[in-house]
C-alpha cells in the first residue's frame, strides 16, 4: 500500500507517517528498507529521511541516481518523477522552499510529532538538538553531513564500475555488505 514519488506523498501520507512512526522508535534498529526494486518506494523513504536529517537537495539526488542499480535502470534527478518529489517535499515549506522544512511540516501535517522526528535525528545523527531556531519553518544555516554509524563491525567489498547517464560517464563505487 506504500507508493512512490509525488503521488504517494499526495494520497498515502498516512502510511508514510506509520513508516517513520518505526524509524522513531530505537527499539526497531536495525532497519533495513527497501522494496521490490530499492528504487522508488524504498527512494521516497530514503529521500524524506534524508530531508529530514538536513542532507541537501544535491545529496539527496546522488542517492536517487545509485537506485541506478536496480531493475529499473538509469535514473536521473532531470526526470519528472525525482522533481515532482521534492516539488511536494518544497511545497510544505511556502516560505523558503526547502527540503528541510517541507519534510518536517510535511510529517508534522501527516501527524508524526515533533519528539519523533527529534528521535530520527538522534538515532541517526547523535544530535539532540532542533534544526531550526524556532519553528521548522526557519532556516538560516547550511545544510548538514549525515553520518551512518553501526553498532557492529562489517565489511565491504569494493569494486569499480561505470554506467553511461546522458552521453557522458560516471564513475561509481559500489558496495556489498556482508
Amino acid at each position: 500500500g506504500l507508493y512512490p514519488y509525488q503521488y504517494g506523498l499526495q494520497n498515502y501520507g498516512d502510511q508514510y507517517r506509520d513508516v517513520f512512526k518505526e524509524i522513531a522508535k530505537p527499539e526497531n534498529y536495525p532497519i533495513i528498507c527497501h522494496c521490490r526494486a530499492g528504487a522508488d518506494r524504498a527512494g521516497t523513504v530514503s529521500a524524506l529521511l534524508e530531508a529530514i536529517l538536513g542532507c541537501s537537495e544535491r545529496q539527496m539526488g546522488e542517492d536517487y541516481q545509485w537506485t541506478s542499480l536496480s531493475v529499473y535502470g538509469i535514473r536521473d534527478t532531470a526526470s519528472p518523477l525525482w522533481q515532482g518529489l521534492i516539488s511536494e517535499i518544497k511545497s510544505y515549506d511556502p516560505k523558503n522552499r526547502t527540503v528541510l522544512a517541507g519534510a518536517w511540516n510535511y510529517f508534522l501535517d501527516k501527524g508524526l510529532t515533533f519528539d519523533e522526528l527529534m528521535a530520527i535525528r538522534k538515532l541517526f545523527l547523535n544530535d539532540g538538538r532542533p534544526p531550526f531556531p524556532d519553528t521548522p519553518i526557519v532556516i538560516n544555516r547550511p545544510p548538514l553531513i549525515v553520518r551512518y554509524t553501526t553498532k557492529t563491525p562489517f565489511f565491504m567489498l569494493f569494486t569499480t564500475t561505470a554506467i553511461t547517464i546522458k552521453k557522458e560517464t560516471k564513475r561509481i563505487e559500489m558496495f556489498d555488505l556482508c
